[in-house]
């Protein structure tokens, strides 16, 4: 580590925390760095981490980026009560690249997401972006993570059956706003872009859905076609539901959610 050619190099890693931050609070950055205003797993299925790093630096930048610092200079750090300290082959990870640095994932979302997701691993390393079914996370360990930080499960409709109805999606976000984490489990077909069936991605709802009629409520028709929303998932907070998506469409792509407070 600590060549030019090197992805981990310090100054990268300080570079991208500053324009990750500044991006994060709204602000134009000019860098080289391909960087999102928020975590991004990319091709990677750290979509769990993702969702709690997303909410540790909307809370406490600071502490979002001591994490990163302190995981780059020592290996381990310590969120609230939460023990963040991979293994070695995560802090040196296979096939990092194709064919240029940040082109599978960034250095400071290595870092972060990977390490919290393999401190949790007691049977596989997580060492390459393209590993899968070590980073899948169940609703279990992202209760555990934003706990263990400080932060308070509020309301949890996960459903481990089926899809959500209209009536508890409602309940869901309903907790949406600046006083929460509308965390929620989710088939990635129903973000533009996105792919799969069943449970395979995280995300967190910031606003409701809208159709023409305006926000989601319980007199939003089933057929009728979602044109604007407010979510987060891989690096942006914003209008994300696919194309064309239909209440119905969505709503048997959500599994329900887990709603936390803010991390102190």
């Amino acid at each position: 580590m600590g060549t030019a050619s090197d992805p981990f190099e310090k100054g990268k890693v300080i570079e991208q925390l500053r324009v990750r931050v500044a991006r994060s609070q709204g602000q134009y950055i000019s860098t080289k760095e391909r960087i999102t205003p928020w975590p991004n797993q990319q091709e990677t299925s750290l979509c769990g981490p993702a969702v709690f790093f997303y909410a540790l630096l909307a809370d406490r930048p600071d502490l979002y980026t001591q994490a990163i610092i302190e995981l780059w200079e020592t290996g381990e750090t310590t969120i609230g009560q939460l023990h963040i300290k991979p293994s070695h082959d995560c802090r040196n990870p296979k096939k990092f690249s194709d064919t240029a640095a940040g082109d599978r994932i960034s250095a400071i979302d290595w870092i972060s997401l990977a390490s919290l997701r393999d401190s949790e691993n007691d049977l596989f390393d997580y060492d390459s972006p393209g590993d899968q079914i070590p980073g899948i996370t169940l609703p279990g360990k992202v209760k555990s993570w934003f706990t263990k930080a400080g932060a308070t499960v509020v309301f949890d409709n996960i459903q481990f059956r089926g899809h959500i109805n209209q009536e508890k999606f409602l309940e869901l976000l309903s907790y949406a706003g600046n006083q929460h984490h509308v965390t929620s489990l989710i088939s990635a077909a129903m973000v533009e872009g996105g792919a799969g069936v069943g449970k395979n991605h995280w995300i967190a709802w910031e606003k409701a859905p809208q159709t023409q009629g305006g926000p989601v409520d319980q007199t939003t028709l089933p057929d009728e076609v979602i044109v604007n929303s407010k979510l987060f998932s891989w690096g942006q907070s914003m209008h994300q539901v696919t194309r064309g998506y239909t209440l119905k469409q969505l709503l048997k792509d959500v599994f329900g959610g887990i709603v936390f407070s803010r991390i102190p």
